[in-house]
């Protein structure tokens, strides 16, 4: 359970070394992260196999033991955790029923009060007893044999059917021509719902028309397309507690520094296109597809479209990122060029 939201799930991520956990929201992209209780390497259980496999293949040297006690001291938890309340964890193996209760004492710790130790079954019931060898039995198929990860998602996308087959979920590839060709409908539409907003002048503002400089904005695509890749490696101010491996050292392939010297150079050609003495404001915007008028709104509350006169000058670019399953980050950048005087 969670605040305010309710009833939804998390993506939980657990290094197996320390036990220490990272909870993301699926929908906003933020991070939550957890330490351990204890730092004791043996004592936790791994919900990627995979990863667990290959961590018994490559044991901790003991010269680091000394540096992850005293790290476990000084690490501290994200100051608040939404998780009031865990029912169950899963993963490709079994299903853990959470049997530990909360009394008064507890109950506003949270996630916080809980043991993550998945062996423990004391604590965390799972589905199948013998795990993933009888969650095969019961699915009706073969004893698995092969350690290849892609010859089990093979074997299963061809053994195993749906009794309904409607309830199948289908991962649809992302679609490169629909974001491309929302990307030119959303601009030019929002080229003339900003003019049409500053023409008639609502709630006692003054008529204006509007310019638009188009050179500026095609720069403006390219400063979207790092802001796209920033969002994706970034943890959007949230999570920022947590530590390796969970938060990985590899330096990202863009970085805030970099976007924001490009937006600077962007800001001083605006500033210096036609008269001089301008100033010049300007906004990105991020929100998944649902519909255009939920990008409208977004961009008309912001007030920008109400500043300058006759003689501002706006630049407005649209990009669409497309992922898997139809979904689309849709990014606006307006940005408005307007006199001092």
């Amino acid at each position: 359970t969670l605040l305010p939201e309710g009833e939804a799930m998390m993506v939980m991520r657990q290094d197996r070394h320390s036990g220490n956990c990272e909870f993301w929201h699926a929908i906003s992209g933020k991070c939550f992260f957890l330490p351990s209780a204890s730092s004791q390497r043996s004592g936790w259980f791994s919900l990627c196999r995979r990863r667990r496999m290959e961590d018994e293949e490559e044991e901790v040297p003991e010269a680091s033991q000394p540096r992850q006690k005293s790290m476990a001291s000084v690490i501290k938890a994200s100051p608040s955790i939404p998780i009031r309340h865990v029912y169950m964890a899963f993963n490709a193996e079994n299903v853990w029923a959470n049997m530990q209760r909360q009394n008064n004492a507890t109950a506003h710790k949270g996630v916080n009060a809980l043991n993550w130790d998945l062996r423990d079954k004391r604590k965390w019931k799972p589905l199948f007893p013998r795990g993933r060898a009888e969650l095969r039995r019961l699915s009706g198929l073969p004893p698995e044999v092969s350690t290849s990860y892609q010859g089990v998602a093979e074997e299963w996308s061809s053994s195993y059917r749906l009794e309904d087959p409607s309830v199948a979920l289908v991962y649809e590839p992302p679609d490169q021509k629909k974001a491309a060709r929302l990307e030119t409908k959303f601009e030019n539409q929002l080229e003339q719902d900003i003019m049409h907003h500053r023409a008639m002048g609502e709630l006692g503002r003054a008529q204006h028309a509007t310019k638009f400089n188009h050179v500026i904005a095609d720069r403006l695509g390219k400063l979207l397309e790092s802001l796209e890749q920033l969002a994706g490696c970034s943890r959007q101010g949230s999570g920022t507690e947590s530590v390796f491996p969970l938060r990985s050292h590899q330096l990202p392939p863009v970085t805030l520094e970099a976007v924001e010297a490009a937006m600077h150079e962007i800001e001083s050609d605006f500033r210096m296109v036609g008269r001089r003495g301008r100033t010049v404001f300007g906004l990105p915007f991020n929100q998944p597809y649902t519909d255009f008028r939920r990008i409208w709104e977004v961009v008309r509350d912001s007030r920008i479209l109400d500043l300058g006169g006759e003689q501002a000058e706006y630049a407005v670019k649209v990009r669409i990122f497309p992922y898997a399953c139809g979904v689309l980050s849709v990014w606006v950048f307006v940005a408005a060029a307007i006199d001092e005087d």
